[in-house]
């Protein structure tokens, strides 16, 4: 009888993240993302398609970087720090809850 042999899970790196490139190509990927955000956050918006556009740009921008950042790092820890900036996963309810987390 033979055995089919079952592929062995690939542990995710430990440790801190370290770059997966290049320092240079790495802040150039950056700096370039970073760029591009601020150019999109300081369109002006005077119609409800201007809105809509820069809306779906950012939302475009935003899902870029979450695939590049998984790129340039040996883990998904910058990924997910990111990743929850952009989307809390928690809100206050309340005044009161908003001072007991300041």
């Amino acid at each position: 009888m033979t055995r089919s042999r079952r592929p062995t899970a690939v542990a995710p790196p430990s440790g801190p993240p370290a770059l997966a490139r290049q320092r240079s190509e790495v802040a150039a990927h950056l700096q370039g993302r970073i760029e591009l955000g601020k150019g999109i956050l300081n369109r002006q918006i005077n119609t409800s398609a201007d809105m809509e556009t820069s809306k779906s740009d950012l939302s475009k921008w935003r899902d870029y970087n979450f695939d590049l950042l998984k790129q340039l790092f040996t883990t998904e820890d910058v990924y997910k720090e990111y990743h929850s900036a952009c989307f809390p996963s928690r809100m206050a309810h309340n005044d009161v809850e908003v001072l007991e987390f300041s």
